[in-house]
């Protein structure tokens, strides 16, 4: 009498819990994962042992059921993988496609319908992709490759600067021949300009000399 009250009372309490319902939002081409496990009516039984399945709406009918599995077993049929650990049934649909946005049912291998959990899946369109992330490579020498390198530009800072000494070296000199060609051109000019004038200063002083000659001549003369 006392067990039949209590298998009276558990069934009770199962036909009067309502539903479970859960909403689930996924992306077209991605997949999705929802996980069903509270199993509303059934706190007093051991569903580990369950086989657990998933089916569409209204999933009253064996035609409804999409898949079974048996706990501790996965499968999957198109893009609908199940796993039951025993007291989870997850769900994973994969390569999301907007014809998946429905309800479905996770549900216990029973004949009553208080043990479903409601999902409602809703698909949406595919997310706009961020901006895209440049990839910078970076050089790692070895010690040798920088050792190697260290000698090669000692060697192009000695050669520069022997070039830039040569070169300094070649201008100085280029400097100084200029020079002494612009000493002799300036004796030049300077003994163009000289020499006429002496020359004029000699023809004065000589014909100043003659005139002086001649009149002294003359004033002896008259004397």
């Amino acid at each position: 009498m006392i067990k039949v009250c209590v298998w009276t009372v558990c069934l009770f309490t199962a036909l009067t819990v309502g539903v479970k319902s859960l909403t689930q939002t996924g992306y077209v081409g991605k997949n999705v994962t929802f996980h069903c496990s509270d199993w509303k009516g059934f706190i007093w039984s051991n569903v580990k042992s369950y086989v657990k399945y998933i089916c569409n709406n209204p999933c009253t009918k064996d035609e409804h059921v999409i898949m079974k599995v048996k706990p501790g077993e996965t499968k999957h049929e198109n893009r609908i993988y199940l796993f039951n650990n025993g007291v989870t049934l997850s769900v994973t649909f994969i390569n999301l496609q907007k014809s998946d946005s429905r309800t479905y049912y996770c549900g216990l291998d029973e004949n009553l319908r208080e043990s479903l959990i409601e999902v409602n899946l809703n698909v949406r369109d595919a997310l706009i992709p961020g901006p895209q992330t440049t990839v910078r490579t970076v050089s790692v020498w070895s010690s040798s490759t920088v050792s190697s390198n260290s000698k090669d530009i000692t060697s192009d800072i000695s050669s520069l600067f022997t070039t830039r000494q040569s070169t300094a070296t070649a201008a100085s000199e280029a400097h100084g021949g200029g020079s002494v060609r612009f000493v002799i051109i300036r004796t030049i000019v300077i003994i163009t300009l000289v020499v006429p004038l002496l020359l004029i200063t000699k023809i004065v002083i000589k014909k100043k000399t003659k005139v002086e000659s001649q009149h002294n001549k003359t004033q002896q003369k008259v004397l």
